[in-house]
């Protein structure tokens, strides 16, 4: 009797045992497919050409949580600062009702490389939202991200923030609320809001970031090199003569906004906004004045390398070599993903974008898969 009593103990421990190994394989089948395959290798240790060590603020317990919820960045310990080491990049999507909760392959590239090529400054990524909180995927690419000590990735609720600035009224009032393009305008005004605030540089999130965009100095922007405007996708205003610029942009945005025009809030209005400051509608002589009222207008082969009218040879290999060539003076090279998003390549592919994304957002191009 002892010994059936004994076996029955036994087989039921066994039983048990088997059980939990089985939900241990099923609990981590489950964590991988929710978040991906993760080397910590190579996404917590990195060293720069030049000696310094990047690691991690985030310990790796983060994997443990599935989505990361986002502080608000008016609440965070880490604040932009008014001395001029503040990168923005911004994320509207979320002002629509259902918007994505990841941070995209080339996205993730953009500010991987602004955040390398710029160990000194401080990155804010910052998902604009129209009411709720924002919650992002842990993957590979987040990961990544998260690996370098001077990248932020927080949030903002787009009335509280709006309400102690010039454009507060504005917005609270819902001056947005019948955009034809709620994402692209949403994005035009607080990129203006968010440098008026805390000074710095805005750039768009598909701008490859090549090196150290002290070079530029302060307060400029850059013409686009074919359409005669002076684009937005990449601005700085400092807390001096940069901040009085800033907010009278915010004020002509207000009082001109067309919620209709998809260009006419951003870069039509700055380009209006310089021909006054600079005293002529010729951007080549913008650029030749150096300084237009305390402003600078740099020209496209430091930002805008590419034009947009080439956009689909940054994905043919036969146009690698020459594009490498068009670039070899740009601080910036914009990828124009407005025209090139439907266009699919792999990590494998040798064409321009993927040579870039090499070079200048390593660990991102690390946690690809396959298709970029």
């Amino acid at each position: 009797m002892e010994a059936i009593k004994s076996i029955g103990k036994h087989y039921k421990v066994t039983i048990a045992f088997i059980v939990s190994i089985i939900y241990i394989l099923i609990t981590m089948r489950f964590y991988k497919a929710s978040i991906g395959s993760i080397t910590f290798g190579s996404f917590f240790n990195d060293t720069l050409e030049n000696g310094t060590t990047l690691k991690s603020k985030y310990p790796k317990v983060i994997l443990a949580t599935k989505l990361l919820n986002l502080e608000n960045i008016l609440e965070i310990k880490n604040q932009p600062t008014i001395d001029g080491t503040n990168i923005f990049f911004i994320e509207a999507l979320h002002v629509l009702e259902d918007p994505p909760n990841f941070i995209g392959l080339r996205q993730a590239c953009s500010f991987e490389s602004a955040a390398r090529a710029n160990p000194h400054m401080k990155i804010y990524i910052v998902f604009v939202s129209a009411h709720r909180s924002v919650k992002l995927l842990m993957n590979e690419q987040l990961m990544a991200l998260l690996s370098y000590p001077n990248v932020n990735i927080v949030m903002a609720k787009l009335r509280s923030f709006a309400a102690q600035t010039p454009a507060g009224k504005f917005i609270l009032t819902g001056g947005l609320r019948y955009s034809k393009y709620p994402v692209v305008h949403t994005s035009d005004i607080f990129r203006f809001l968010l440098l008026w605030k805390y000074t710095g540089t805005y750039m768009d999130s598909d701008m490859i970031v090549r090196k150290s965009i002290d070079e530029l100095g302060r307060n400029y922007a850059c013409a686009d090199g074919e359409r005669g405007i002076i684009a937005n996708a990449f601005l700085n205003f400092d807390a001096e003569d940069g901040r009085k610029i800033v907010e009278n942009l915010i004020h002509e945005q207000i009082n001109l906004y067309n919620p209709i025009q998809y260009g006419t809030n951003g870069p039509v209005l700055l380009t209006n906004q310089l021909i006054k400051m600079c005293g002529t509608n010729r951007t080549q002589k913008m650029i030749k004045m150096d300084n237009c009222d305390g402003f600078h207008v740099h020209s496209r082969q430091l930002c805008y390398p590419i034009l947009p009218t080439f956009y689909k040879n940054i994905f043919n290999e036969s146009y690698t070599e020459i594009l490498m060539q068009n670039i070899k003076n740009a601080v910036t090279v914009h990828m124009w993903n407005g025209l090139t998003f439907y266009i699919d390549t792999t990590k494998n592919d040798r064409n321009f974008y993927t040579e870039l994304a090499k070079q200048y957002c390593l660990k991102v191009f690390d946690a690809i898969d396959s298709k970029f």
